[in-house]
Protein backbone atom coordinates (compact mmCIF):
# COMPACT_ATOMS: atom_id res chain seq x y z
CA UNK A 1 0.00 0.00 0.00
CA UNK A 2 2.52 2.39 1.03
CA UNK A 3 3.90 1.69 -2.40
CA UNK A 4 1.16 2.64 -4.28
CA UNK A 5 1.09 5.85 -2.58
CA UNK A 6 4.66 7.12 -3.29
CA UNK A 7 3.82 5.92 -7.00
CA UNK A 8 1.27 7.99 -7.07
CA UNK A 9 2.77 10.82 -5.68
CA UNK A 10 5.67 10.58 -8.00
CA UNK A 11 3.03 10.34 -11.11
CA UNK A 12 1.40 13.66 -9.81
CA UNK A 13 4.51 15.57 -9.59
CA UNK A 14 5.68 14.51 -13.18
CA UNK A 15 2.04 15.45 -14.35
CA UNK A 16 2.51 18.92 -12.81
CA UNK A 17 5.83 19.09 -14.50
CA UNK A 18 4.25 18.55 -17.85
CA UNK A 19 1.92 21.02 -17.50
CA UNK A 20 4.33 23.81 -15.45
CA UNK A 21 7.90 22.86 -16.91
CA UNK A 22 10.08 21.21 -14.44
CA UNK A 23 10.83 24.72 -12.77
CA UNK A 24 8.29 27.06 -13.12
CA UNK A 25 6.25 27.99 -10.65
CA UNK A 26 4.63 30.77 -12.96
CA UNK A 27 1.10 30.39 -14.01
CA UNK A 28 0.37 28.81 -17.50
CA UNK A 29 -2.05 29.71 -20.36
CA UNK A 30 -3.58 27.14 -22.97
CA UNK A 31 -5.04 29.11 -25.75
CA UNK A 32 -7.40 26.85 -27.58
CA UNK A 33 -9.22 27.39 -30.82
CA UNK A 34 -11.86 25.15 -31.85
CA UNK A 35 -12.40 26.58 -35.50
CA UNK A 36 -15.63 24.99 -36.25
CA UNK A 37 -17.34 26.63 -33.51
CA UNK A 38 -15.78 29.86 -33.76
CA UNK A 39 -14.73 29.91 -30.39
CA UNK A 40 -11.04 31.02 -28.48
CA UNK A 41 -10.80 29.49 -24.91
CA UNK A 42 -7.96 30.51 -22.88
CA UNK A 43 -7.04 28.49 -19.49
CA UNK A 44 -4.98 29.88 -16.81
CA UNK A 45 -3.55 27.54 -14.76
CA UNK A 46 -1.42 28.20 -11.23
CA UNK A 47 -0.37 24.27 -11.28
CA UNK A 48 1.35 25.27 -7.49
CA UNK A 49 -2.33 25.46 -6.33
CA UNK A 50 -2.93 21.75 -7.48
CA UNK A 51 -2.97 18.93 -5.11
CA UNK A 52 -2.59 14.88 -5.68
CA UNK A 53 -5.70 12.93 -5.53
CA UNK A 54 -5.96 9.45 -4.67
CA UNK A 55 -5.61 8.02 -8.02
CA UNK A 56 -2.50 9.95 -8.72
CA UNK A 57 -3.84 12.92 -10.79
CA UNK A 58 -3.36 16.54 -10.01
CA UNK A 59 -6.16 18.24 -9.23
CA UNK A 60 -7.20 22.08 -9.11
CA UNK A 61 -8.89 25.08 -10.43
CA UNK A 62 -7.75 27.10 -13.44
CA UNK A 63 -9.83 30.58 -14.72
CA UNK A 64 -11.34 30.37 -17.98
CA UNK A 65 -11.14 33.22 -19.87
CA UNK A 66 -13.73 32.78 -22.91
CA UNK A 67 -16.56 34.10 -25.05
CA UNK A 68 -18.69 34.60 -21.85
CA UNK A 69 -16.06 36.40 -19.50
CA UNK A 70 -14.00 34.88 -16.66
CA UNK A 71 -14.91 31.97 -14.42
CA UNK A 72 -13.27 29.49 -12.42
CA UNK A 73 -13.30 26.02 -13.46
CA UNK A 74 -12.20 22.63 -12.31
CA UNK A 75 -9.07 21.13 -13.66
CA UNK A 76 -7.53 17.40 -13.69
CA UNK A 77 -4.46 16.45 -14.79
CA UNK A 78 -3.57 13.06 -15.72
CA UNK A 79 -0.72 10.98 -17.40
CA UNK A 80 -1.23 12.64 -21.17
CA UNK A 81 -3.70 15.21 -20.46
CA UNK A 82 -5.32 17.76 -18.37
CA UNK A 83 -9.44 18.63 -18.65
CA UNK A 84 -11.11 21.55 -17.65
CA UNK A 85 -14.84 21.34 -16.39
CA UNK A 86 -17.03 24.44 -15.88
CA UNK A 87 -19.79 24.04 -13.66
CA UNK A 88 -23.14 25.89 -15.12
CA UNK A 89 -25.80 26.91 -13.57
CA UNK A 90 -28.64 24.28 -14.63
CA UNK A 91 -26.38 21.79 -13.42
CA UNK A 92 -25.02 20.65 -17.13
CA UNK A 93 -21.12 20.32 -17.45
CA UNK A 94 -18.74 21.99 -20.16
CA UNK A 95 -15.50 19.98 -20.74
CA UNK A 96 -12.26 20.69 -22.23
CA UNK A 97 -9.81 17.94 -22.84
CA UNK A 98 -6.22 18.67 -24.02
CA UNK A 99 -3.80 16.55 -25.23
CA UNK A 100 -0.03 17.46 -23.33
CA UNK A 101 1.71 16.03 -26.24
CA UNK A 102 0.38 17.58 -29.31
CA UNK A 103 -2.08 20.38 -27.39
CA UNK A 104 -4.95 18.93 -29.69
CA UNK A 105 -8.05 19.34 -28.18
CA UNK A 106 -11.79 18.06 -27.49
CA UNK A 107 -14.19 21.01 -26.14
CA UNK A 108 -18.14 19.36 -25.10
CA UNK A 109 -20.75 21.57 -24.03
CA UNK A 110 -23.84 19.65 -22.66
CA UNK A 111 -26.01 22.95 -22.58
CA UNK A 112 -28.98 22.55 -21.01
CA UNK A 113 -31.72 25.15 -21.94
CA UNK A 114 -34.38 25.32 -19.40
CA UNK A 115 -35.99 29.14 -19.00
CA UNK A 116 -39.61 26.53 -17.37
CA UNK A 117 -37.01 24.10 -15.73
CA UNK A 118 -38.28 21.34 -17.89
CA UNK A 119 -35.19 21.82 -19.77
CA UNK A 120 -33.80 20.63 -23.13
CA UNK A 121 -30.49 19.41 -24.23
CA UNK A 122 -28.24 21.21 -26.86
CA UNK A 123 -25.03 19.21 -27.03
CA UNK A 124 -22.23 20.19 -29.27
CA UNK A 125 -19.07 19.02 -29.58
CA UNK A 126 -15.49 20.24 -31.35
CA UNK A 127 -11.83 19.36 -31.92
CA UNK A 128 -9.65 22.15 -31.92
CA UNK A 129 -5.80 22.80 -30.70
CA UNK A 130 -4.35 24.71 -28.15
CA UNK A 131 -1.11 27.01 -28.00
CA UNK A 132 0.74 26.68 -24.36
CA UNK A 133 1.94 30.07 -23.25
CA UNK A 134 4.52 30.25 -20.75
Amino acid sequence: MAIHRVCLAVAAVVCAAAIAGAASTKPVSFVCTFAAQELTLTFVVDIAKAKPDDAGRMVGTAVLVGNAGTETVDMIVGANAVSFIERVVTGAVQTTTVQLKTLAAVHSRHTLMSADGKGEFVPSQARGSCERKD
